[in-house]
C-alpha cells in the first residue's frame, strides 16, 4: 500500500489527488488567515471528535483529582497554623500527630473515638488550625503555592521514613521566633521543651513524677 504524505492509501491516484487538494486547502486558508481545521480535515477524521477530546483530556483532571486526594488532614493542620512554613517546621507540626496517635493516649481524643490521625486531628480544643478556612483549602487544592508544597513534601517525607522528627505532643507557633510566653506553656498544662524548628516551639509531656 503506498505511502503519501505519511498516509497510505490503496490507490496511488487517489491519494495524490486528495494531498494536493488538501496541501492547496492548507494554503488557501493560511493566506487567509483561518485556523480552524478545514473541511477536508474533518472529512478524512484527522480531526478529534468531541468524545475523543473528552476522552484525551480525561487522565489529565484524574492527574489533578490524585493530587488533591493525597492532601492528608496531618499536613492540612500545620498548613493552616502556619501558611508560611518550612519543610522541616511542616515535619515538627506533623510529627505532633504521630507522636499522638504512637502513645494510645485517649486525652489527645474525643470520648468514645479510636486513637488514629484523623481522631487526633480534629478532636476538639487540640489542633485550632482545623477550624481555619486555610485547612480547606489546602485539603481542596485551591492552594498551590510554594508555602502548600512544603507541607505536602514534609508530608510525603514523613510517610516515607515513617518516623516523627521528634518526640512532642504539642506544639506553638510564635513567629518572628519569639519564645513563648509562660502563660502560653502553661495552656498546654503539665509539659515540658521539646526542642523547636524555626518558629515552632514544641513540648511533650512531663514525666508523672514531676508533674504537678
Amino acid at each position: 500500500m503506498p505511502i503519501i504524505n505519511d498516509r497510505y492509501y490503496a490507490s496511488p491516484q487517489y491519494g495524490r489527488g486528495l494531498e494536493s487538494a488538501r496541501a492547496a486547502d492548507a494554503e488557501s486558508r493560511r493566506m487567509h488567515g483561518e485556523e480552524e481545521p478545514s473541511w477536508l480535515d474533518h472529512f478524512l477524521g484527522l480531526v478529534p471528535a468531541a468524545a475523543e477530546k473528552q476522552r484525551d483530556a480525561k487522565p489529565d483532571r484524574v492527574e489533578a483529582q490524585l493530587k488533591d486526594d493525597n492532601r492528608t488532614d496531618r499536613a492540612a493542620m500545620p498548613y493552616s497554623e502556619k501558611t508560611h512554613g518550612t519543610v522541616a517546621e511542616h515535619e515538627a507540626m506533623q510529627s505532633t500527630v504521630m507522636n499522638r496517635v504512637a502513645s494510645g493516649e485517649r486525652q489527645y481524643i474525643d470520648t468514645g473515638n479510636l486513637v488514629n490521625e484523623y481522631n487526633v486531628i480534629h478532636a476538639p480544643h487540640q489542633y485550632q488550625g482545623v477550624t481555619k478556612p486555610d485547612f480547606l483549602k489546602y485539603k481542596s487544592g485551591t492552594t498551590n503555592n510554594p508555602d502548600a508544597q512544603n507541607a505536602v513534601k514534609a508530608d510525603e517525607n514523613l510517610k516515607r521514613t515513617g518516623k516523627p522528627t521528634n518526640d512532642a505532643t504539642f506544639f506553638i507557633v510564635n513567629h518572628g521566633g519569639k519564645p513563648p510566653t509562660a502563660k502560653q506553656v502553661h495552656s498546654l498544662g503539665n509539659v515540658t521543651p521539646a526542642g523547636h524548628v524555626g518558629d515552632v516551639y514544641l513540648y511533650k509531656p512531663k514525666p508523672p513524677a514531676t508533674r504537678h
